[in-house]
């Protein structure tokens, strides 16, 4: 869906400098350019769904013309009836080491988008590792993964209620910085993620729990 007010922007813009292009000629050829590489999406998404790890994530959005839509639930045989428009974004690494970047805004949330990513993934490939939120809504349905919440949104929780516990909440933001500390120390030496894996693991914390929250910030 493409945003209209940047067309008419373009419209006033071209006014300003003599050349009068109205918004729908805009809206035309930035169509005609999206059908001739829309081939190219498609070749990016299939190759993103043999990836071995994906960034996952999605905020809301608008469409204006969006209508509601019926769509079966996850997990069930319940059919609901959908109204959330999210912009919902994966980061796909791919073995080797390249990056694809993929989004949509539709309704629907960021586990039905990476759902149609894996419904295309190879077989014989392994579980790939799916870093997001803790939202039941990111989870894949179409294929096994291994799961690995993400630190930040885990962090910005504690944040969120450091009022009502400053503090407890002060205790557990500084345990948490100690994973931050770890992470830039594993970049400044260059570790592989292996490496970076290993260098985690070795950290001494007093608390059980800490250390499985820094293993999950490491095991990318």
């Amino acid at each position: 869906m493409l945003c209209w007010t940047a067309f008419l922007s373009s419209k006033q813009y071209s006014k300003i400098t003599g050349v009068k292009i109205t918004a729908s000629t805009v809206f035309d050829q930035v169509e005609l350019v999206c059908n001739a590489i829309y081939p190219v999406y498609q070749l990016l998404f299939n190759l993103a769904a043999d990836g071995k790890h994906y960034y996952l994530d999605d905020t809301t959005n608008r469409i204006l013309d969006a209508k509601s839509v019926i769509k079966k639930a996850r997990n069930s045989e319940k059919v609901i009836t959908r109204t959330g428009v999210y912009t919902s974004g994966v980061i796909a690494t791919l073995a080797d080491n390249r990056h694809i970047v993929l989004f949509e805004t539709n309704i629907g949330h960021a586990g039905e988008f990476i759902d149609s990513i894996l419904h295309k993934r190879s077989q014989s490939c392994t579980k790939p590792l799916i870093m997001s939120d803790a939202l039941a809504s990111n989870r894949p349905t179409v294929r096994e993964a291994i799961t690995s919440l993400c630190n930040s949104h885990a962090r910005r929780q504690f944040v969120d209620v450091i009022n009502h516990f400053p503090i407890e909440v002060e205790h557990v933001l500084k345990r948490y910085g100690e994973i931050w500390v770890n992470d830039d120390h594993t970049k400044e030496e260059k570790l592989t993620p292996t490496a970076r894996l290993a260098y985690i693991s070795n950290i001494r914390c007093p608390y059980g729990s800490h250390k499985i929250v820094g293993r999950n910030a490491f095991s990318q």
